[in-house]
């Protein structure tokens, strides 16, 4: 009998640890969901720091593909070769690529390298395969990264093979005008810079990422207070055409005398030389390339030290009321800017510029044009507070964390439309370098169903 209550003591004893222990683990895991909530922001966290995206968690989510797994970290930092050609490198007037392949080279995640035809080392008439090979042993790049004139089939095929995800950014995209890049190169993780664009590439993006990637300055270049010493009047710059109605008021309003404070900057234009000049029969790279590119640097540094000179900047949306990079620089380079407001993110835009309504009467744009002219302390706490607003997304080191995204939301197949904000799709141009023609939500449209892609099919 003794026998049987030690053992049944011993039953007992167990038991009880059990049932202590469980009760334990409970309340820990109770103090654990107190202190860390279960959210998405959560799961981030447990990325190593390094790797977690430097965007907020509102476009984190978009860019993950509406809750797609954290991209995990790499066994060795993303390497991106800036594919380009020594015509856009010598002779291209560029405010983006080049600055987001500086910006690249600054990423603690990142090992840049811009290369392509004509440039130093690269044999032009071997293939770009032929090419890395012989430097690097292999394709190595992880990303191929295009701009300007550029092998397509050679491209196409180091893509297609698996061996590189193939990323391309470009400025507008209307009226399909992309198409011309994104198929005959296989581009994978395909950027636009403006959102109001990408529902025209729906059915592009069923195997690829087609993402927003907003214009950005280079600060290093653009920033100056606006409260620089010197500043005076107002600056009307950007080109002028039927493209560009407000801008064509603001010339009319300063050249009639109207706005005698104003002056125009002249569109120095984009390129400084052809593509056979660049060409040149081949030639290996030269130092007289080397002239070409710092006199390529001066035109941007003319253009930016012409804003840092103005208190007020004149331009607008286009036709297609787009986001210019012009909004973007202006900011940052401390000038108050005037213009009508884009179709992407008007929201934000209201607080980066002074919006006008492109039917306003000429005595009000004048007047408005003066008004900031002639209280400063405004239209400087106007400006600092914009300029918080772009230092804090709107910089290529923040293109490169987004490229980075994209690349990760395609290797995990997370593809589709990543848009980081709120637009508008409302009357605009379809294309104004063909003509005049506007899109299906104007008045004079005789459409009712949206426009599918060419050769495209519908989705049901």
């Amino acid at each position: 009998m003794r026998a049987l209550r030690v053992l049944r003591n011993r039953g007992l004893h167990r038991t009880c640890v059990n049932a202590l222990a469980v009760v334990g683990l409970l309340a820990l895991l109770q103090c654990f969901l107190a202190v860390i909530p279960l959210t998405r922001e959560w799961c981030c966290q447990l990325v190593p720091k390094r790797y977690v995206p430097k965007v907020p968690l509102r476009d984190r989510v978009l860019q993950r593909g509406y809750g797609a797994a954290p991209a995990l970290p790499a066994a060795h930092k993303l390497r991106v070769l800036f594919l380009t050609h020594r015509y856009e490198y010598t002779s291209f007037m560029d405010r983006s690529f080049y600055y987001q392949y500086e910006a690249a080279r600054r990423h603690p995640d990142v090992e840049a390298v811009l290369w392509g035809w004509g440039l130093p080392e690269y044999d032009n008439a071997r293939t770009l395969r032929e090419n890395l090979v012989r430097r690097y042993g292999s394709v190595y790049f992880d990303v191929i990264f295009l701009f300007g004139h550029v092998n397509a089939t050679e491209v196409k095929a180091i893509g297609d093979a698996g061996e590189a995800v193939v990323a391309f950014r470009e400025f507008e995209c209307f009226d399909f005008h992309c198409l011309r890049t994104l198929l005959p190169y296989g581009v994978h993780v395909f950027q636009l810079s403006y959102m109001v664009d990408m529902p025209l590439y729906l059915n592009y993006s069923f195997r690829r990422v087609v993402m927003h990637s907003p214009h950005c300055a280079e600060p290093s270049v653009f920033f100056a207070p606006p409260s620089l010493p010197g500043r005076h009047g107002a600056l009307l710059i950007g080109a002028i055409s039927e493209a560009y109605p407000l801008r064509q008021r603001w010339k009319q309003l300063i050249d009639g005398g109207r706005l005698p404070a104003a002056s125009q900057y002249r569109h120095p234009g984009y390129f400084q030389m052809t593509l056979e000049e660049a060409v040149d029969g081949g030639r290996p790279w030269q130092p007289s390339d080397d002239a070409h590119v710092a006199a390529r640097n001066r035109q941007v540094a003319d253009y930016a030290s012409a804003m840092h000179q103005a208190k007020v900047l004149l331009f607008d949306s286009s036709t297609y009321k787009y986001p210019l990079m012009k909004f973007i620089e202006g900011v940052m380079a401390g000038c108050l800017i005037i213009s009508d407001l884009p179709n992407d993110r008007p929201e934000l835009f209201a607080q980066l510029v002074v919006p006008v309504d492109p039917g306003a009467t000429d005595e009000e744009l004048v007047d408005i044009v003066c008004y900031w002219l002639t209280h400063d302390q405004e239209r400087i706490a106007r400006v600092r507070h914009a300029q918080s607003l772009i230092m804090a997304e709107f910089t290529w080191d923040r293109s490169i964390d987004r490229l980075i995204d994209g690349v990760h939301a395609y290797r995990q197949q997370a593809y589709g439309m990543y848009f980081s904000g709120s637009f508008i799709l409302s009357c605009t141009s379809v294309n104004m370098i063909k003509g005049k023609a506007r899109n299906a939500w104007c008045p004079d449209s005789a459409r009712v169903d949206f426009p599918l892609a060419p050769d495209a099919v519908a989705v049901v």
